[in-house]
């Protein structure tokens, strides 16, 4: 659990440390990169559904959906990386396949923002 929860604050320090980056529109570049940073600390969160997807890494373990800090950190992490990708991709003036990847991705965290 130290290991998981040292892994998230990792991911949230990576998304919000970079101010000057915050101020400059994403590319579709570093879109895929949030989206590569996303899947997975998704899959290590929610084990069974990778295991689903053909992913058999964690099929050991089980997703805590208690009332805890866990789904808290959860929630604040799909949270933070759906403001990431809004704030700063503007996708009007990428290419049509950009475009579908970024509503794509949209809407793959978006399912999760509820959990």
């Amino acid at each position: 659990m130290k290991l998981l929860r040292s892994r998230l604050i990792d991911l949230r320090i990576l998304i919000s440390a970079q101010p000057t980056a915050a101020q400059q529109p994403a590319t579709p570049a570093d879109l895929r990169k949030l989206a590569d940073q996303y899947y997975n600390w998704r899959n290590q969160q929610f084990p069974v559904s990778s295991s689903d997807a053909g992913l058999h890494t964690w099929d050991n373990k089980l997703t805590d959906y208690g009332p805890g800090a866990a789904s808290c950190d959860r929630r604040l992490q799909v949270e933070e990386v759906l403001r990431q990708s809004e704030r700063r991709c503007r996708p009007s003036k990428w290419s049509k396949d950009d475009r579908i990847d970024w509503l794509l991705f949209q809407g793959a965290a978006g399912r999760r923002r509820v959990l």
